[in-house]
């Protein structure tokens, strides 16, 4: 098993985790790419975005919670916090 994403058994790993095993400076520059607060900073939310959720979050009550609270149609809404999380990424 390896640390990451995924503690999984090599057997089990998807090939895409085993690339990134394998391919350490690959699996840098995902985690740059795709993180918010990245150097890159490519995928990182606006920080009026940013204060927005924090509001909707207080205001709907998730804070400290299982759930969060996602952006549709316009209108903040409450969903469990692992709607938009791969498998086993489930955050407490």
């Amino acid at each position: 098993m390896r640390k990451g994403s995924r503690n999984v058994p090599r057997s089990k790993a998807s090939k895409t985790t085993k690339f990134y095993w394998d391919n350490p400076d690959k699996a840098q520059t995902h985690s740059d790419n795709n993180n918010s607060g990245s150097p890159k900073d490519k995928h990182s939310h606006t920080k009026k975005y940013k204060k927005e959720h924090i509001a909707a979050q207080k205001r709907l009550g998730t804070v400290g919670t299982k759930q969060d609270v996602e952006k549709r149609k316009g209108k903040w809404v409450k969903l469990s916090i692992g709607y938009n999380r791969g498998p086993g990424r489930l955050s407490s």
